[in-house]
């Protein structure tokens, strides 16, 4: 790279430009400027001359005389530098004239022109009147000549002053310029020996001495930097030493920190869930009991405030687990219709209550199963929901599904009071709301939405909000759910139009919508093109343009019990809201057909309060604390059951060594013994003496911590947390086959004769098939003789040769017998299980037992497909 010229030489270029510039316009510009004053001066003198011309010759020009106006002019002789004069008439014609006539073309007139011609022109009067004129043109050459030698004699004079300029100019810069040099020299130096320690020599207090003393500061500076970098480096191995070890102090603070968090959450969670457990269970059975309206009321206020209680308390339990990492997501295949249709209904009586409005609206394109954790997806819808029934006092809250950049969106949108923009983002932050005035008005831990929010996290999905105050809100979920079984096509596009009776704008949005999406058109009022009706019960519409014999669709919401419309009207078909997105098809191709009879809805609960009867189980009750045990022996009473209690885990082995019990309820946390020693005692004695094994049930208050789990590695078969109610019980006895409601008869299970298929599963089956028309038992009992043998072999083959996946794959088998209804098989897989998890080895006569179940339940599947198909 060629190198820069010297600053000085740089300077003293701009120097000498700057004068002989300066020089040679101020000197040009005099000799301009006195050259066109001369010129000026000439012209008036030929002017002059001219206007004498025009004088003399008169007569000549006035009688177009050639000769005379000739001999006048020949006096032009006496003027040596003008080269051309002539004589015109008045209308321009030369009468006479001496000289060149040519003429220059061009202007000259403007102020940067040099003039170098005059011309000059005079008018020819005779007695007061013009008759002609003069024009005379000269070259002033000796003022040219003269104006040139004194413009040569001014530049060489500024040459030579330009030229003197810029030795003095060098000089003095160079001088100036010194200083930089001997700095940049000095730098050299120091880059080249590497010296720091070395200072600069400061010579004067200009800006070159300013220069001089931040350099010798920075070189300070560096020098001491490097003296620290070298000191340590030198001692950078004690301090990595040192710091580790801090480091490994204060996370063993951390942990030990985190684990006393955990421990004392999970012991106040057992210590909290304990006392409740006695309190909910005697409300609930109080509030059951036959009481006046009055203590009836105190009764269900307990009931309520205890469950309030027990979700603040799972609320912050459940935010414990994601703050701590150790919650897991379950990656299994769920109906999202199902789901948000179970929200729906969870919260339906808590809007009816309020006189609010709770819709839903399917987009036909959303999937019809995915994979994901329902639970938690549940959780987070319910939260949401949860949430804008509170904060609503009119209008309602709407949940819709819908798929956006293939990503499932349900949003949940109320019409309540709304949230400020500046407060939005405070609504996720854990134990706030958005501001103290919500927390007093309408109470809350302020956890839901922080839980909801960081779950769709975990979901790898996101949380929007759009809010206006006093409008409402509008959260969007979107998560990127795997799909596995898409949306059942349209089987029809309808083509018809249908009026639309609804007060409620919310619930006629979400009908009009789903109708809409089918190719059907509506209207508010009816019409000769109208093939139905459809009418909210209790709508304030007039009906009274209806005609008779007009089909009519009446929509009535969960739990409602007015129907009322005009007594002219009779009701074609009763459908319930909000309507699932399977039974639209059908809705809509009755209406299309004119065939109601396919429609069959129910909209009244048919469940029914009335208890199994148990009385024939064998039941121990295991708890340390004396009031645990009465409620536990009190809600068992509720069953007809007259259970045994214990008091200790040695109790209980002694009662389970002297009888044989169907099913034991044992406390996990007790002194001395506690109940996984128990449980494990218990199943060894039940191994040593061959005996059937018990259905053992934990009772439990951790939740969470390092206990939640040991009951399953205990060998026991459930559990029920603390505090549980009787409809918790029930379940418990429901999912371990003890009883399954069918016919009102109660089998037991794992004690004699037990059924091959699930009553509650063929029961829900055919709940499916009276709600949407679809039979699914053939395609269930397809897939499952298709793997359950080869799960079988295969859960065989490991368990015999003690693999690691024994376990794992009779826990699957486990689970595709229980969604196909296979409920002895899923008994004895449960059975296998936990003789697996004790750490035994299953027997071959428990594998033979449970191949024989399974071919005789293919054989009971194919006897109820063919009657199906009959």
């Amino acid at each position: 790279m060629k190198p820069d010229s010297p600053i000085s030489t740089r300077i003293s270029r701009i120097v000498i430009a700057a004068v002989a510039t300066g020089i040679s316009v101020t000197v040009g510009g005099f000799l301009v400027v006195d050259f066109r004053q001369s010129m000026l001066a000439e012209t008036s003198r030929y002017q002059s001359a001219a206007f004498a011309f025009a004088a003399a010759a008169s007569d000549g020009v006035a009688e177009q005389n050639a000769r005379t106006v000739l001999e006048v002019i020949r006096g032009v002789r006496n003027l040596p530098e003008v080269g051309y004069i002539a004589t015109l008439d008045s209308t321009g014609d030369v009468i006479a004239e001496i000289g060149g006539g040519a003429r220059l073309v061009g202007r000259e007139d403007a102020w940067w022109h040099i003039p170098t011609t005059i011309e000059v022109t005079a008018d020819v009067r005779r007695a007061g009147r013009s008759v002609g004129s003069v024009l005379m043109r000269a070259q002033p050459k000796d003022l040219i000549e003269r104006y040139l030698y004194a413009a040569l004699y001014a530049f060489l004079f500024g040459g030579m002053l330009v030229g003197l300029t810029s030795y003095l100019a060098r000089i003095k810069v160079v001088r100036v310029i010194r200083p930089l040099r001997d700095l940049s020299e000095q730098f050299i130096d120091i880059g080249q020996r590497s010296d720091l320690r070395r200072r600069l020599n400061k010579q004067r207090n200009d800006e070159v001495g300013v220069l001089v003393d931040a350099f010798n500061q920075m070189f300070a500076h560096i020098d001491e930097r490097d003296r620290l970098l070298q000191r340590h480096m030198e001692t950078l191995e004690e301090t990595v030493d040192a710091r580790t070890k801090e480091l490994r102090a204060a996370k063993d603070e951390a942990d030990a920190a985190n684990a006393a968090k955990s421990t004392f959450l999970a012991t106040m969670s057992h210590e909290i869930r304990t006392p409740m457990n006695g309190m909910m269970v005697m409300a609930e059975m109080l509030s059951a009991a036959p009481l006046s309206p009055r203590h009836q009321r105190y009764a269900e206020i307990i009931t309520r405030s205890g469950k309030n209680l027990i979700h603040i308390i799972n609320d912050i339990l459940d935010f414990s687990k994601i703050e701590s990492g150790k919650i897991e997501l379950e990656e299994v295949e769920f109906s999202l219709d199902a789901l948000v249709e179970d929200v729906a209904c969870l919260f339906s009586e808590r809007a009816r209550e309020k006189g609010l409005s709770l819709a839903v609206f399917i987009s036909p394109q959303v999937p019809s199963k995915v994979v994901g954790d329902p639970v938690r997806l549940t959780q987070i819808v319910s939260n949401l929901v949860n949430n804008g029934l509170k904060f609503t006092e009119t209008g309602g809250v709407t949940i819709r599904l819908e798929v956006v950049d293939d990503q499932i969106a349900i949003t949940v949108e109320d019409t309540g009071i709304g949230i400020a923009s500046h407060q939005i983002d405070r609504i996720f932050t854990r134990f706030s709301q958005a501001d103290s005035s919500i927390t007093r008005k309408f109470g809350g831990t302020g956890l839901g939405l922080s839980i909801s929010k960081q779950l769709t996290e975990l979901m790898k999905g996101t949380v929007r909000v759009e809010s206006q105050v006093e409008k409402g809100s509008r959260f969007i979920i979107s998560i990127p759910f795997k799909m596995t079984e898409a949306a059942s096509e349209i089987s029809k596009r309808f083509d018809f139009s249908v009026a639309l009776f609804d007060d409620d704008v919310i619930t006629r949005w979400s009908v009009a919508q789903a109708l809409e999406a089918r190719g059907i058109s509506v209207f508010e009022r009816t019409s000769g093109v109208c093939k139905a009706v459809f009418i909210r019960a209790g709508t304030s519409h007039d009906l009274s343009d209806i005609a008779l014999g007009m089909p009519i669709v009446l929509l009535r919401p969960f739990a409602a019990t007015s129907v009322s419309i005009p007594n002219h009207l009779d009701v074609t078909a009763e459908v319930p809201l909000p309507i699932p997105r399977s039974a639209f098809d059908l809705v809509c191709a009755a209406v299309e057909d004119g065939d109601f009879s396919t429609l069959d809805f129910d909209c009244r609960e048919k469940r029914t309060n009335v208890l199994p009867d148990l009385r024939h189980l064998k039941v121990l009750a295991v708890d340390d604390v004396a009031v645990n045990r009465e409620v536990l022996a009190e809600a068992l009473r509720t069953f007809g059951i007259q259970a045994d209690l214990a008091e200790s885990g040695q109790d209980a082995i002694s009662q389970a060594r002297a009888r044989s019990y169907d099913v034991i309820f044992m406390d996990c946390s007790m002194p001395g013994m506690d109940g996984f020693e128990a449980t494990r005692e218990i199943r060894a004695l039940e191994q040593v003496a061959a005996r059937q094994p018990s259905l053992i049930i934990a009772l439990t208050g951790h939740v969470m911590g390092t206990e939640s789990g040991n009951w399953k590695d205990a060998g026991m078969n459930s559990y029920l947390a603390k505090p549980f109610n009787i409809a918790q019980l029930t379940r418990v006895f429901h999912d371990l086959q003890i009883v399954r409601p069918g016919n009102g008869e109660d089998i037991v299970t794992n004690h004699g004769v037990d059924s091959l298929l699930s009553s509650e599963t063929m029961t829900m089956f055919e709940n499916i098939r009276t709600s949407t028309g679809a039979d699914i038992r053939s395609k269930v009992f397809a897939m499952f003789r298709a793997s359950a043998l080869d799960a079988f072999r295969a859960a065989v083959d490991e368990i015999m040769s003690d693999g690691p996946e024994g376990k794992r794959l009779v826990h699957a088998l486990k689970s595709n017998c229980s969604s196909a209804g296979a409920a002895r098989a899923m008994s004895i897989c449960e059975r296998i299980e936990t003789v697996l998890a004790s750490g035994a080895t299953a027997d071959r006569a428990l594998l033979r037992e449970l191949e024989l179940a399974l071919s005789d339940t293919l054989v009971a599947m194919a006897k109820l497909d063919a009657s199906i198909s009959a």
